[in-house]
């Protein structure tokens, strides 16, 4: 699973458009959401990820990330604030 997501995002540098982004940050989320939090390695892939598709896709993004955890809760487990 780990090479899977650095795979995406290192793709994600040629997307051109938003519904890639779009699809990213929907995989990213479940991926989240299911992998086990404890996994700091592919946490930070995961949190450099969600945060370049919400930049891109803006608003509607933020609005997905409200039926997942907060993302308050992502920053404290990955980043350590």
């Amino acid at each position: 699973m780990l090479k899977i997501v650095f795979q995406v995002l290192a793709l994600s540098d040629l997307f051109t458009e938003r519904q890639q982004f779009d699809w990213m940050l929907d995989n990213f989320l479940e991926v989240q959401r299911f992998h086990p939090a404890e996994d700091d390695l592919i946490g930070q892939y995961l949190v450099v990820g969600i945060c370049k598709a919400v930049a891109v896709v803006g608003v509607v993004g933020i609005d997905k990330l409200q039926s997942f955890q907060p993302i308050s809760f992502v920053y404290q487990v990955y980043i350590g604030l």
